[in-house]
């Protein structure tokens, strides 16, 4: 009975899965075991993502119709859509959340589990695709450990990608087997990647279009009333689901013309076609080789935007793949082959945004991402068009799962026996040293027990208080260190506060930073009163802290805030025109 089990699929199923598993772990190590006071990277993004994460799990077991009125730069609304919200994200760390009450402990679990479900996805569909598990084990590790996916490890939304390969496999079947339920599930793996990242949403929206337009091409007769029925009425279906997420984002829109990114934001944030050469920093093999073009990203966006190089052994296995499908020349496989073709293709040409840049130089030739940016509806408030690598990553993994078939039969057809499956180790082999890490540095991140005081005396206040945190930031630097800290320790107390990190900042706090850098005044009193901002919070160890006690202090003002309590560096002071 046991013997007959452990050469049943079932448990090659499950060594598969496992031995998935067992890589992100190994991988992504640091991350588990050090990951309950420590984020990958710096500490601004991965506390940043954890606070959305948090306030998603707080809102919808508290609040859930206020879901989108998070607690950052009071009094504005939506302020949750002023970045991604991740609500499957938030699902996924619940269990996570309810057994640590540690947010970057939570959301260091959850990373590690999108690497592994991103393995199964990829596996799912190249099985599908192949009829080859060797060859799905093979995609699935090119798919969710791609260099690319490292380098934006700081960034859980990006890393969350797990999504994507399982709509296309359900894609695939409906288009294949016309099964109705098929399409429905299709639109509910895509909706869990809209909630997960809306960027990824959008680009997988496109994916999908692509896909369409290749079957109208190569098989149009598949295209019947029942199916267009059925097919439309899953898409009405998904977006039920996503409408009420979105609507919040269009309020944002609507309130904050800024909310729209501009083409010269866009082209910051876009690719240079050196850029396909440059591997993350932590990449152990290609790293260190890739630097001379990684420094000239820095003028641009920066490294974790631009590091796109695939690797060299997927490139050559994804060739490989191309060939032997092109050969075989089936139906199926001759859908396959145009379709991943397209879709490398495009999704390449779409990071490079809106105009191409090579080397550094802008080259005056329009590129297919504006045709997206000025009529494909979501895309003006988006500024990455990089994150495009996702889809060009799948492409490249699903050609490279035919090209791991081809040469596995070719090896067979030639060696036989032992020699064959050294062959096909040693493919392996190759491809895990392209994606292995030398290191993965980690940023301290404290636990809730070690937060300040203050944020603990915070938390014991009942009501609906509102807080201001000074100084206010001097400089975009100093923004992203002091805010994403204070977005992230708020977290304990969960109070209003006109303070806040995020990727959009609304006017309210731009106009915060102008009023409370210079020294107390009746502007001072004038923004207090009209935000109804209850509690001033100075922070002597920030930069200019101790210089603004003194100018409060000796401010000759019968209004001015009084003060309340002191723990060690931090000075309270309550607005008496509240």
């Amino acid at each position: 009975m046991k013997k007959g089990w452990l050469k049943s699929k079932a448990c090659k199923e499950f060594l598969i899965i496992l031995l998935f598993f067992l890589i992100s772990v190994f991988l992504l190590r640091p991350i588990l075991w050090k990951g309950n006071k420590n984020a990958p990277g710096d500490p601004y993004d991965p506390s940043f993502h954890a606070w959305t994460i948090s306030w998603d799990i707080h809102a919808l077991l508290n609040n859930p119709l206020n879901l989108f009125n998070a607690n950052i730069f009071y009094p504005n609304q939506y302020t949750l859509a002023y970045s991604e919200h991740e609500i499957t994200n938030a699902v996924l760390a619940l269990p996570f959340m309810a057994t640590t009450d540690n947010p970057i402990e939570s959301a260091n679990l959850v990373l590690i589990l999108n690497f592994f479900l991103s393995a199964v996805g990829a596996y799912l569909l190249a099985k599908r695709l192949t009829a080859s598990r060797t060859a799905a084990f093979f995609s699935g590790i090119a798919y969710a450990f791609a260099p690319y996916t490292f380098s934006h490890i700081t960034q859980l939304s990006i890393c969350s990608t797990c999504w994507v390969p399982l709509t296309f496999l359900f894609l695939h079947r409906y288009f294949e087997e016309k099964k109705p339920y098929l399409a429905f599930i299709c639109a509910f793996f895509f909706v869990l990647q809209f909630l997960s990242n809306t960027y990824i949403g959008l680009f997988l929206s496109v994916g999908i279009l692509i896909f369409i337009v290749a079957a109208l091409f190569l098989d149009r007769k598949a295209f019947r009333l029942k199916f267009i029925f059925y097919g439309i009425v899953a898409i009405v279906f998904g977006f039920l689901l996503i409408i009420p997420f979105a609507l919040p984002y269009f309020k944002v829109h609507s309130l904050n013309k800024g909310f729209e990114r501009q083409t010269y934001q866009v082209e910051a944030h876009s690719a240079d076609v050196q850029d396909f050469l440059v591997a993350p920093e932590c990449n152990m093999f290609w790293g260190k080789i890739t630097k001379p073009f990684r420094e000239n990203t820095k003028n641009r966006a920066g490294p974790n935007a631009r590091s796109l190089f695939p690797g060299v052994v997927i490139l050559l296995m994804a060739l490989a793949g191309a060939v032997y499908l092109k050969r075989k020349g089936d139906e199926k496989k001759r859908f396959v082959f145009w379709f991943y073709l397209a879709l490398l293709v495009c999704s390449v040409l779409f990071c490079l945004g809106p105009s191409l840049y090579v080397f550094g130089r802008r080259a005056q030739i329009p590129m297919p991402y504006d045709v997206l940016y000025h009529f494909y509806p979501g895309f003006k408030a988006l500024r990455v068009p990089t994150i495009f690598s996702v889809l060009t990553t799948l492409s490249l993994s699903m050609l490279a799962s035919f090209g791991f078939l081809g040469l596995g039969n070719w090896a067979k057809s030639k060696y036989k026996g032992r020699k064959a499956t050294i062959f096909c180790g040693l493919c392996f082999a190759l491809l895990f040293l392209e994606v292995m890490t030398a290191s993965l540095p980690l940023a301290p991140i404290p636990e809730k027990k070690d937060f300040p005081p203050v944020y603990e005396w915070l938390s014991e206040r009942k009501g609906d208080t509102s807080i201001i945190e000074l100084p206010m930031p001097v400089n975009d630097g100093a923004w992203v260190n002091l805010e994403s800290r204070r977005t992230y320790f708020s977290t304990l107390h969960w109070k209003k506060m006109v303070n806040g990190f995020s990727s959009f900042i609304p006017s309210t706090y731009k106009r915060a930073k102008k009023v409370f850098r210079k020294s107390p005044s009746e502007e001072w009193l004038e923004f207090l009163e009209e935000h109804k901002v209850e509690f001033i919070i100075i922070h002597a160890a920030d930069a200019g802290g101790h210089e603004l006690i003194g100018r409060l202090e000796d401010w000759n003002e019968k209004r001015k805030p009084v003060f309340v309590a002191r723990f060690g560096d931090d000075y309270v002071y309550r607005n008496i025109l509240r």
